[in-house]
């Protein structure tokens, strides 16, 4: 899934740190204007573990975000990629699926 994301590229990828800052498992600068994050959590509905990995590209006047959930559960990885809007909605940043 692709998200244009209204804020500012240094300021956005500080957030997202933060916010999933203890289930982070990889983080990786690609180039100046993009990162790739990767997050792991358990869910004990399932009993089992999902990822989420984000490529963040800075574009100047907003960011480009793609982030793809895994599980092996349907429901689980939508609501693991879902936890980025949440991240988005407390903040307050305007955003737009693509």
């Amino acid at each position: 899934m692709k998200v244009i994301v209204n804020e500012n590229y240094e300021t956005f990828v500080e957030e997202v740190l933060n916010y999933y800052s203890y289930n982070i498992i990889h983080k990786e600068k690609i180039n100046e204007n993009t990162i790739f994050i990767v997050v792991a959590k358990y869910f004990f509905r399932c009993n089992g573990i999902a990822s989420l990995s984000m490529v963040i590209t800075n574009m100047e006047t907003h960011c480009v975000t793609s982030i793809v959930g895994s599980s092996g559960v349907y429901g689980v990885t939508k609501s693991f990629e879902k936890s980025l809007f949440k991240l988005l909605n407390y903040h307050d940043i305007t955003y737009e699926i693509l």
